[in-house]
């Protein structure tokens, strides 16, 4: 909805048919996607608050997987010519077809493909916080909760902020803009409610037992019955 209220407010057009415009909702316009996610973050909050589960560490969890969602989002946003970047002279800039919407804007002329930067960075992105955490766990040098998701959050806000300068839809600028910022900012607490946790302790290193199973150290196991024979 937040395109659609900034295009009402910036041409000043409050009559009935921008009104039914906003009411639907299968049109949500370019940030629905971010929308949908905020959403789901706000559940997964909940549902840790109510079971009592620590939020950062679902944070940590559920970073990574939201931008690879994003990214492929953004990936059909390319497909469907929305979304599009402003014309360019680069030899990567891309001509979209009569039908789509950056076509029939800009018929002919070669576009910035920033749905494809969006994807690009957000899959890097995940990509590091998935390596991170990968090492993180072979290193045995383990993060505090938080600071993986407050690292992607702010990345993924100044990404979303930056790219979105290519962006044609002056309308969502500002919005495109405040969304981008809104989210580096959380990303920037968050890493500094990080900062004040320390890291989680590493599990009990695993010896062998006796028929080669694992177990921790310092498990002593089931004592040694005395038999009734024995003093």
């Amino acid at each position: 909805f937040a395109p659609k209220l900034w295009a009402m407010f910036h041409d000043l057009d409050f009559g009935a048919a921008a009104w039914m415009d906003l009411l639907q909702f299968w049109r949500l316009g370019e940030l629905s996607a971010g929308v949908v996610a905020a959403a789901t973050a706000l559940a997964w909050a909940a549902y840790a608050a109510r079971r009592r589960i620590p939020l950062r560490p679902v944070l940590d969890t559920y970073m990574p997987v939201v931008l690879a969602g994003l990214a492929i989002q953004r990936a059909g946003c390319f497909l469907a010519g929305c979304c599009y970047g402003i014309p360019t002279v680069m030899p990567w800039g891309v001509r979209f077809p009569p039908g789509s919407p950056a076509g029939d804007h800009y018929p002919g002329q070669a576009l910035h493909p920033v749905q494809l930067y969006y994807a690009t960075v957000y899959l890097l992105i995940a990509a590091g916080l998935w390596g991170l955490a990968v090492w993180s766990r072979r290193s045995g040098r383990f993060m505090p909760p938080g600071r993986s998701a407050g690292v992607g959050l702010l990345l993924a806000g100044a990404a979303h902020a930056g790219v979105g300068a290519f962006r044609a839809e002056a309308a969502a600028a500002p919005v495109i803009w405040a969304a981008g910022l809104v989210a580096a900012a959380g990303g920037a607490a968050l890493l500094g409610w990080s900062s004040r946790s320390a890291p989680p302790e590493p599990p009990p290193a695993a010896v062998r037992g006796p028929a080669g199973h694992r177990r921790p150290k310092g498990f002593a196991g089931n004592p040694k019955r005395k038999s009734s024979l024995e003093g």
